[in-house]
Order: C-alpha cells, then structure tokens, then sequence
C-alpha cells in the first residue's frame, strides 16, 4: 500500500502545483501571446498556435520525453498524445478516483459523553423501578431501546453495548458521589440543540 500513496501523493501535488510551468502562464494570459480564454474552437489557427506551444516537448520535460521512448510514441503526433494519455489514465483510474475522493478523517468522533452515559443510567433506572419484577440491566436495556424519546445513540447501540456504557455512567456517579459532589459537573449536564 505505500505505493499506492505515494502514487495518490505525487498525482495530488503534481496537479495541485501544476507541474508544467506553461500551463499556468497559459491560464493567466501570460505574455505568450495565446493567453487568456480558451480560443473558440472553429478558430483554427488559434488551436494550432495553442497546441503547438503545448504539445512541444522540450528540455524540461524530462519525464515526458521518458514517456514517449518508452512507449515508442512520437511526441509530434497527436494520435501518440492521446494514446499515451489514454493509458496513463486507464492505469492511473482508481489513483485517480482517490485523489477526487474526500479525505477520510481520522478516527470515528467520540458518541459517548457523559450526559449521554447520566441520560442512560436514569432511563434503565427508570424501567428497573416502574417493573413490577426484578429487571436485569440487559432486559432493561432491551425495553430501552423499544421506547420512541430516546436519543438516536441508544437505537443504534447494540443492547451490550447499552450495558457496557450504563456501567461506565454508574461509575461516574460513583465516583462523583464518592467526592461528595453537590451539582452535576457541566460535563454530565445534556446540552440542548439550538
């Protein structure tokens, strides 16, 4: 896979920085006299004048004239540009598509808060004392997820997931209570949506 990136690298930097300098000096109008907008495409002898400064492969283009040797391609044939452009985009086409594709960020955002973890330790608290019969956290946690005024989180948790968090809430509250906490800390208090 280093390949790959790398590949995905140098593409992404060689577009980003417009590798060759024409290029750019073309799209600013710079003073090579075929400047500026892209001439309309009947004008024929403004497409000549373009792609004959374009397609020339000069000194610089080292990689380019690699390219053509390679492949056995001559550099004044258009049939050969686009033969050789062709295969380089068929080969480059996933390459291609990750460097269009967003980056992914790294690591999932944390769900879990504290008030989410204090909302889900009274909710289970409050199906374990309405219960006529003893209710495990598991059921509780099943019948949970069964009610509609709940927050999404607790849909798409899976039922020992729910128990593993409902431990960590009531440990929290242990350990605030251990302290001989008054008030919720801010971090435990569920922050209302605008």
């Amino acid at each position: 896979m280093p390949m790959q990136d790398d590949v995905r690298n140098r593409l992404r930097l060689a577009i980003k920085a417009d590798a060759h300098p024409l290029a750019s000096a073309l799209r600013k109008g710079g003073g090579l006299g075929i400047g500026g907008p892209i001439p309309d495409f009947e004008d024929h002898e403004a497409w000549a004048r373009r792609v004959r400064l374009l397609f020339n492969v000069g000194p610089n283009d080292m990689a380019l004239k690699k390219a053509f040797d390679v492949f056995g391609f001559d550099p004044c044939d258009p049939v050969s540009w686009r033969s050789l452009l062709q295969a380089m985009a068929t080969v480059l086409e996933p390459e291609i598509d990750a460097v269009a594709a967003k980056p992914k960020k790294r690591g999932a955002k944390k769900k879990w808060v504290p008030s989410l973890r204090l909302e889900l330790v009274l909710a289970v608290d409050r199906i374990q004392r309405e219960s006529p019969t003893r209710v495990i956290d598991e059921d509780a946690c099943a019948k949970l997820k069964k009610q509609d005024d709940i927050p999404s989180l607790f849909l798409t948790t899976g039922v020992g997931a729910l128990v593993k968090q409902l431990d960590l809430g009531r440990r929290q509250l242990r350990r605030l209570a251990e302290r001989g906490a008054r008030e919720l800390p801010a971090s435990l208090k569920r922050k209302k949506k605008l």
